[in-house]
């Protein structure tokens, strides 16, 4: 109902609208600066503001805004652009970075207005951008989708998005959306903070949903694939704060840790204040009161454990705004003598979850058939330590964090039919394609003799006993496959050694090195593709030589990373000069000379 069908209906119908509409649909383009006559023809012809981009574009036309790389700065920080960027009455326009996925070009704000303003529009899309240092008096600190009850935003999709450093006195310190639908996907959102503790505000430090529209394409708001961390609230859900009936938020295969509240009794994670969610797939770990130093599987730097009171997951109590919850791991929140979902029979549904409860063992009470039917003594759920496995690199979202061991518990221990008591299926990322053609490849637990990481009864088979591993199941479509350690060059007057080493690799195929004679022309790739040789744990070291060098010339390297779906990661560039040799700036020998 929910889930696999949306995402085909919408991509269907935006390859359809391509197809009729690709005649009348214009490109334009956006650079640093701006070029030439800057009407936003072509890339030589680029604007230089985003919202000049914007406002060329035609409603109903389908037109796309090219943005390339590069950091858009606001006018007060020396920049060209005008923050917020303003989409006001649209319908059917994209506004899309270049460069490699997930960290495209930078809107930097001066922490004075937001970034991003969506309004009364419908059919927009935002990709591949990193989003920051946006600030709002009220709500959505750096992306604010703004509806109202009588002017809703339909349709509204951001994919591979960086959401970094944003502020507001209000709800939703990265981003709020309100009386909206649609979803956001691979986003990584960190950092953020709705810090103001007057009149109840300062909720949803990463994320704040609020009354959710519905479309026949969307019947809500949607997050999925998602990196949620390091975010704050000063009231309510630290992470992320829902509200609003009748529409519904799913909140699907996200990764939620390390956000925190700064008030006890509140939830640290995910807080209903109130909803109607589907919760699925999670893994809501180590979320903290702010007054507590920051945890990592329960314990902090220092050794010690959290103390404050709060919860991982917070439902309200009211009848008819349920969050319904299965195959989700939440623990470690909060100080460990307090369960981390909060008991609500009326509202609060679990099945088939890993929760942490008061320290006595007592499993968190199973949903059966209906909300009027009560509870049982637990036969679904699960109270025991998650067990898992990695180690933090430098990038939250690149972190190799919350990979399930293999005796985990948690492994082959989701439902096993198709679909839950509520009708919601269950199977629908498995053996199928994303929207960019890639196969989704998990890595929920790290096994030398097989790899069962996402096992579900496709509901042909009644008998079928697979089944699904609890918590975030990672995808790692939107992240760095590599993590480098070093990317060097050394030369010689007669070559030029790149070198270069990961600290991990994921799904990594392997590497090509190209020259450029500035950092960005005169490119041209110099080797053959060189084979990936690491595993994830250990990472590799590489190198080539280049020896098609002339002496005193400059060149710009490059590093492109290929995953195993095709898809192309640049780094760099490293520079270096080729080194004039003793006998070039001397000249002939002195014997050469009395010979002549």
């Amino acid at each position: 109902m929910i889930g696999r069908e949306i995402l085909t209906t919408f991509l269907s119908v935006l390859l359809m609208l391509i197809a009729i509409g690709y005649v009348s649909a214009a490109d334009y383009y956006v650079c640093v600066g701006g070029a030439g006559s800057q009407d936003g023809s072509s890339e030589t012809n680029a604007f230089a503001k985003i919202q000049d981009g914007v406002d060329a574009c035609v409603s109903g036309y389908y037109d796309t805004v090219h943005v390339a790389e590069g950091t858009y700065k606001s006018v007060s920080n020396g920049g060209d652009q005008t923050y917020p960027i303003n989409i006001d009455n649209k319908t059917g326009i994209t506004l899309e970075g270049n460069g490699k996925r997930y960290y495209g070009p930078w809107l930097q704000g001066d922490g004075q207005a937001r970034i991003i303003v969506i309004k009364n529009s419908n059919n927009i899309t935002i990709r591949n951008f990193k989003v920051s240092d946006g600030h709002s008096n009220g709500d959505g600190g750096g992306i604010y989708v703004e509806g109202t009850d009588n002017a809703e935003n339909l349709d509204i999709y951001m994919f591979d998005l960086e959401v970094t450093d944003n502020t507001c006195d209000g709800n939703g310190g990265g981003m709020a959306w309100e009386y909206s639908c649609g979803m956001i996907w691979n986003c990584c959102i960190w950092e953020n903070s709705a810090p103001n503790r007057e009149d109840g505000l300062g909720g949803g430090g990463g994320l704040y949903l609020m009354w959710p529209a519905e479309s026949e394409n969307n019947e809500g708001c949607y997050v999925r694939d998602c990196c949620i961390f390091w975010n704050q609230a000063a009231n309510k859900g630290g992470a992320i704060l829902m509200t609003g009936y009748p529409s519904i938020v799913e909140i699907q295969n996200n990764l939620i840790r390390q956000n925190c509240v700064g008030r006890v009794g509140a939830a640290a994670g995910i807080e209903s204040g109130c909803a109607r969610a589907y919760i699925k797939n999670n893994t809501v770990v180590d979320n903290y009161h702010c007054d507590d130093n920051r945890p990592t599987y329960g314990k902090d730097a220092a050794g010690g454990t959290p103390t404050q009171n709060v919860y991982g997951i917070f439902g309200c109590e009211v009848d008819g705004y349920w969050l319904r919850m299965i195959h989700n791991i939440v623990y470690f929140n909060g100080s460990p003598s307090f369960r981390d979902i909060n008991v609500f029979k009326n509202t609060n549904f679990v099945m088939y979850s890993d929760v942490q409860m008061d320290g006595s063992g007592v499993k968190y009470p199973d949903y059966i058939t209906s909300p009027t039917d009560g509870y049982s003594s637990g036969n679904t759920n699960c109270n025991f330590d998650p067990m898992f496995e990695g180690e933090q690199q430098d990038r939250p979202c690149n972190s190799t964090f919350y990979f399930l061991s293999e005796n985990s518990r948690c492994v082959d221990a989701g439902i096993p039919a198709y679909t839950d008591e509520w009708g919601q299926g269950h199977c629908e990322f498995v053996n199928t394609t994303s929207g960019y053609g890639k196969d989704f490849k998990y890595s929920v637990h790290i096994s030398a003799v097989e790899d069962k990481d996402f096992w579900c009864d496709d509901g042909s088979n009644q008998d079928d006993e697979n089944r699904i591993d609890l918590g975030y199941h990672y995808d790692w479509a939107g992240m760095n496959y590599i993590e480098l350690s070093t990317f060097t060059v050394k030369a010689d007057s007669d070559k030029a050694v790149i070198s270069w080493e990961t600290g991990t690799e994921i799904d990594n195929a392997g590497f090509l090195v190209y020259r450029c004679d500035s950092e960005a022309s005169g490119c041209s790739k110099i080797s053959d593709f060189i084979s990936a040789s690491a595993s994830v744990a250990s990472g590799a070291a590489y190198s080539f030589t280049d020896t098609n060098v002339k002496p005193g010339a400059t060149y710009y390297y490059y590093l492109v990373d290929i995953d195993t779906s095709g898809n192309w990661t640049a780094h760099g560039p490293v520079e270096t000069t080729i080194p004039v040799s003793i006998s070039m700036i001397t000249g002939p020998k002195l014997s050469e000379v009395a010979h002549r």
